[in-house]
């Protein structure tokens, strides 16, 4: 896998869903495999989708995570 992405890139986001109920805990659900290549390869940035009931935009701007807001009526 790290191969393939140090060739070709991230062609996908990786799709990272918020686990309601488990504070700061989040699942990577398909792309784990590609989330450890990322990290073995050093990658400080990739594409990925976050998918939460209710968006948490104070604290992704605390973690200074760059992020577009798309909600299910406007997508």
């Amino acid at each position: 896998m790290a191969e393939n992405l140090s060739k070709k890139g991230q062609i996908e986001p990786l799709i990272i869903v918020s686990r309601e109920g488990e504070s700061g805990y989040f699942q990577v659900e398909p792309g784990q495999t590609r989330l450890a290549a990322m990290l073995f390869l050093k990658w400080e940035h990739c594409k990925s989708v976050l998918i939460m009931k209710e968006f948490m935009s104070d604290y992704l701007t605390e973690l200074k995570i760059d992020y577009e807001e798309i909600t299910l009526k406007n997508a």
